[in-house]
């Protein structure tokens, strides 16, 4: 399939093409892909696509947007978070996504960051030379009847909450721009959740796959919002971890390796 008939397009007309090539590989319908663009999540001009010579529909394409990451040996830098790699079924198998990535990163000056949705993905992008760069693990709260308080109740955005998030994570994080914060709330409410807060810490709650997710916290206690919520169920919280103890969670691709490693990484999209 690889030939010089293929051509590489920064950028989609129409993002319905990308929110139906998305439905079948990635489980969810196309009410719930077509609102990732409309919360801002995605954004059909930075939408890398691969096209056959007779082909008006993508072979293969994904997602890239850009983000500021802080390192703590290099301060701020530019680079990009790559999401959403999918290649249509009857194409599958032909090497299309390794050679779309492989083209992007060689035209890419600053390093890409992705969040591998299943752990066998981690040997697809090894391959690739990216390398994972943060972990997780999680906490398990089983239901409560007591004990942990009860004011915990959700909220809407405001700038006072997004202020408080940049500055909970200001010592290391990829920075989300306010536009995806807003975004993450929306996904969040679209799964029976949203943000919550007890007034003094914050969290993302969702229902997904039969699980209540907790992520993201960030405030006074990163444990509070959970505890309070596994009154009505087991809930579930994703932390950071040390290489080697937990799962991991993101990797990334630069030219010098290693050099990204002391970043961690939290993250709204992907989260299983």
């Amino acid at each position: 399939m690889l030939s010089s008939d293929l051509r590489i397009s920064y950028g989609l007309a129409d993002e319905k093409i990308f929110s139906r090539m998305m439905v079948e590989p990635f489980g969810d319908d196309f009410i719930y892909m077509s609102k990732l663009f409309e919360w801002g999540y995605i954004d059909k001009k930075n939408i890398v696509a691969l096209f056959g010579e007779n082909e008006l529909l993508p072979l293969s394409a994904f997602c890239v947007f850009p983000v500021h990451v802080k390192s703590l040996r290099r301060g701020f830098v530019d680079a990009s978070v790559m999401s959403y790699v999918v290649t249509r079924k009857e194409f599958r198998g032909n090497g299309l996504s390794s050679f779309l990535i492989s083209s992007f990163l060689k035209s890419s000056n600053n390093p890409v960051f992705l969040f591998p949705s299943e752990l066998s993905l981690f040997d697809f992008y090894s391959a690739l030379e990216f390398y994972p760069c943060s972990f997780s693990e999680y906490k398990v709260f089983e239901s409560q009847n007591r004990y942990f308080r009860d004011k915990v109740k959700k909220i809407e955005f405001s700038s006072e909450v997004y202020d408080k998030y940049l500055l909970s994570k200001a010592d290391n994080e990829v920075y989300k721009d306010e536009k995806l914060f807003k975004a993450a709330i929306k996904e969040k409410e679209y799964f029976g959740g949203g943000l919550f807060s007890d007034g003094d810490s914050y969290a993302f709650f969702s229902q997904e796959n039969g699980k209540r997710i907790v992520s993201e916290p960030f405030g006074y206690d990163l444990l509070s919002v959970a505890k309070s919520l596994s009154r009505e169920g087991r809930t579930y919280l994703t932390l950071p971890a040390n290489p080697g103890r937990g799962r991991p969670l993101a990797m990334v691709y630069s030219a010098n390796r290693g050099e990204y490693s002391d970043v961690f990484i939290d993250n709204f999209l992907n989260f299983n």
